[in-house]
């Protein structure tokens, strides 16, 4: 299981946990949102507490077609770093586009929000119920949850479809403003 605290965008992750959540950001010079082009990279980046020095996982995300939000999908293997834990550890992480180009923008992480906390905790250990807030937890659709007992496949299968509708829905207008065009010729 993970969760994301999101006023602060604080991450709790299991050992060997997926997941999937969604970024956006803001346009420095507008403030309107920021618009993901295709060829942009989007990495995320976990190190030690406060430490840069000390990567335990970076991974780079290409951006495919124009949107305001890029997902981050981490598996298990990804999520597997820091040897054996017995209890939890407290790294930081950010999230930036562009990286390593002149370009670049942190859009989660330690420039934009102060210390961003990625709280590592060992495989099946239970993450203290004080460090999650009921109105922090992802919305999970019920009827996914009904069908399964998998509740972090479920939030990134909505997150998943909830991206899908959006681009099917973009694609049926452009399609319309076509047929449209092609009607007036």
């Amino acid at each position: 299981m993970f969760d994301i605290e999101q006023q602060d965008n604080t991450l709790h992750v299991h050992k060997g946990d997926r997941v999937f959540f969604g970024v956006t950001g803001k346009d420095k010079t507008t403030g309107e949102p920021l618009v993901f082009q295709p060829g942009d990279i989007v990495r995320i980046k976990v190190y030690g507490k406060n430490n840069v020095e000390n990567v335990v996982l970076q991974k780079d995300f290409a951006v495919e077609s124009y949107t305001e939000e890029v997902y981050i999908y981490l598996d298990s293997d990804d999520t597997s770093f820091g040897g054996n834990i017995n209890k939890m550890k407290e790294y930081s992480y950010e999230v930036s586009v562009n990286p390593d180009t002149p370009d670049e923008d942190t859009i989660i992480g330690h420039f934009i929000d102060g210390p961003v906390s990625w709280f590592h905790y060992p495989e099946g250990a239970e993450i203290p119920k004080t460090e999650i807030k009921p109105e922090a937890a992802a919305k999970v659709d019920d009827v996914l949850d009904m069908l399964s007992s998998n509740p972090i496949s479920n939030r990134a299968v909505a997150a998943a479809v909830t991206a899908l509708r959006s681009e099917i829905n973009s694609l049926k207008k452009t399609v319309g403003e076509i047929s449209t065009s092609e009607e007036g010729e």
